[in-house]
């Protein structure tokens, strides 16, 4: 497995991994979502590359602290196609990240993840790779 940044003869893959998350989206669409999010210096989409496919991602944002000095990186999307899950690829993903982190002088990772039935997996995996429950999100649409 390698770790690669994002690179669009990938976007079939990234398709099938945003399913995975059960984000509603066609090929288009995510095509322009990512060209709109990655134009941003601070937000990049790393992708776990097994035999020429992209079996998992990894979307991150450098993000400042506002109650201290320094920075983190907020994870904003982690995925492993199905057939991959339980096989390290998540793992892999969050070890790059952390290198990722260290190289830039980050100090923390956050994540949020939805209270959903469907999240309970993705809330073990994060408790068990040493993430800590520490605030409630809230949010509203427009």
């Amino acid at each position: 497995m390698k770790i690669i940044s994002y690179q669009k003869d990938y976007l079939d893959d990234c398709l099938s991994l945003y399913q995975v998350l059960g984000y509603p989206v066609d090929k288009l669409s995510l095509d322009d979502r990512l060209k709109a999010i990655l134009s941003q210096e601070d937000y990049q989409l790393d992708l776990a590359i097994i035999e020429h496919r992209a079996v998992g991602m990894i979307a991150y944002a450098k993000m400042p602290f506002f109650e201290r000095d320094g920075s983190y990186l907020r994870i904003l999307a982690l995925a492993v196609h199905g057939d991959y899950q339980r096989r390290g690829v998540g793992n892999a993903l969050l070890e790059h990240l952390k290198q990722v982190a260290r190289k830039e002088n980050s100090l923390a990772l956050a994540v949020n993840s939805g209270l959903t039935e469907e999240r309970k997996g993705a809330h073990q995996f994060y408790l068990a790779n040493g993430f800590k429950p520490s605030t409630q999100g809230f949010g509203r649409y427009l």
